[in-house]
């Protein structure tokens, strides 16, 4: 609903909204337009270009029709899209400017999501003290407003990130908090997710076996739909025993993994190969190993997929076997040209993809935005103080010229007064003046005299 707003902040959001050139028809906006673009966004936030492209007709389209709830979304999935390129610095602004906007709106349940957003991120870029401090903020408010099921993940950030921290028995807390909460909302989902970070809590502490464990306590709350969790916990199982060096059973879990994943449509196989991958290298099996590896360079081939983690582990693993005075006197020949060509390919394309996200939308580092937040801060307060300025100088010049009015009135007054008793004045001048030529005539000393003379005359 589009009305007028005074707020500096608002004026602020809306300046730093408009500082990129737009490219469609400026033609005057109407207020249902905007859902319309907002919901066109959310069918194609999977697209990039295409998201962004919708992301940036919505923000200049709310600035027009002076919206906060809709920059609001802009600057919240804004955020969103860089998060999903690793750009945190411009995912962390852009979800503190929405939450701006969010508690002008009063907004609690958005408050809090925005929160366990910027959680999450400081979380990923290892920020502990301002990922707790956004963390506990999204807690309160879920608890305050009895928001039971928003709990679990929250607990689940602020253990994953304690454990990165290496502070286990905090992460630890966190970790029971969160299970006490599944099982009281009776969540399957969240009772399996918090047995599977509790087997990551024992995988990073190297406690294999009370690892291998909860991982499989996990296994009992997964339905006959979620097989592709369960691939995920067989995988788990598998590495931990081949961490906890029993590769017979590590062998079996891991396999088990893989043929779930491929009885799946579209399951990336790709970290099962490598985990396979490194276990057949700890047999000595470095034909099987390099095997598996390019079937991971072989998924990967695609522009789409060339950027993934597990490409990069996977070149990561032929480059130690080329280097292997193993596996060089094993016999088995690794085509190092074929795999340099795919790692040039790839470090093209990241830097391509660096170059036209920077051009485009300035990404900036975790400190610039933080800078640049504290300085729109800055700002606002001093927008604020300027206001406060002027309320009370003109407060101040309204009491004076009150005060002066009520002097000039008074002296008006006074002169009116003053004026008033001169007349009199002269008229008592004058009656005496009177009466003294009577009491000369009749031979009278006194008013008395002269009142009781008069009298006596006129009986």
């Amino acid at each position: 609903m589009p009305r007028l707003l005074a707020p500096a902040v608002f004026s602020l959001l809306l300046w730093t909204a408009c500082t990129q050139e737009e490219n469609y028809d400026p033609a005057p906006a109407k207020p249902e337009i905007l859902e319309n673009v907002y919901q066109n966004y959310l069918d194609h936030y999977k697209e990039p270009i295409i998201a962004f492209e919708l992301l940036e007709k919505l923000k200049t389209l709310a600035v027009e029709l002076e919206s906060k709830e809709y920059l609001a979304r802009y600057y919240e999935n804004y955020g969103y899209l860089n998060r999903q390129n690793n750009q945190y610095g411009e995912t962390i602004k852009s979800y503190k400017l929405a939450l701006t906007l969010y508690n002008q709106l009063n907004d609690s349940l958005k408050q809090a999501k925005l929160a366990l957003n910027l959680g999450n991120v400081y979380r990923l870029v290892e920020r502990v003290e301002d990922g707790l401090l956004h963390l506990e903020k999204a807690e309160k408010i879920y608890v305050r407003l009895n928001k039971v099921e928003r709990l679990p993940l929250v607990y689940e950030n602020m253990s994953l990130l304690y454990m990165n921290d290496g502070k286990y028995p905090l992460a630890e807390s966190y970790i029971i908090k969160g299970s006490q909460v599944s099982k009281v909302l009776a969540s399957d989902y969240w009772i399996y997710n918090y047995h599977n970070l509790y087997g990551e809590w024992y995988f990073r502490q190297q406690r294999f076996d009370e690892a291998i464990k909860s991982f499989e306590e996990g296994l009992a709350y997964l339905n006959d739909k979620q097989q592709l969790e369960k691939a995920y916990l067989h995988g788990n199982i598998g590495e931990s025993y081949m961490k906890a060096g029993e590769l017979a059973k590590a062998e079996t879990w891991l396999n088990e993994a893989l043929q779930i994943k491929s009885s799946l449509t579209d399951a990336d196989k790709r970290a099962n190969y490598n985990y396979l991958g490194e276990l057949a290298v700890l047999k000595g099996d470095y034909k099987e190993a390099l095997n598996y590896y390019d079937q991971v360079v072989e998924l990967s081939a695609s522009d789409n997929e060339l950027l993934s983690e597990e490409l990069d582990a996977a070149l990561d693993a032929i480059r130690d076997l080329n280097n292997n005075a193993s596996v060089r006197a094993s016999g088995v020949v690794i085509p190092v040209e074929k795999y340099s060509l795919i790692r040039d390919r790839k470090d093209k394309m990241l830097e391509e993809q660096i170059r036209l996200i920077q051009s485009k939308y300035d990404q900036e580092s975790i400190e610039k935005a933080e800078l640049e937040i504290a300085h729109l801060k800055e700002s606002e307060q001093h927008k604020e103080d300027i206001a406060q300025f002027e309320k009370k100088t003109f407060t101040f010049q309204l009491s004076t010229l009150v005060t002066a009015l009520l002097v000039v009135l008074s002296c008006l007054l006074i002169i009116a007064i003053i004026k008033k008793h001169r007349k009199e004045k002269r008229r008592l001048a004058g009656y005496e003046s009177g009466l003294q030529v009577m009491m000369d005539k009749y031979g009278v000393s006194s008013i008395a005299e002269l009142r009781e003379l008069l009298s006596r005359m006129s009986e």
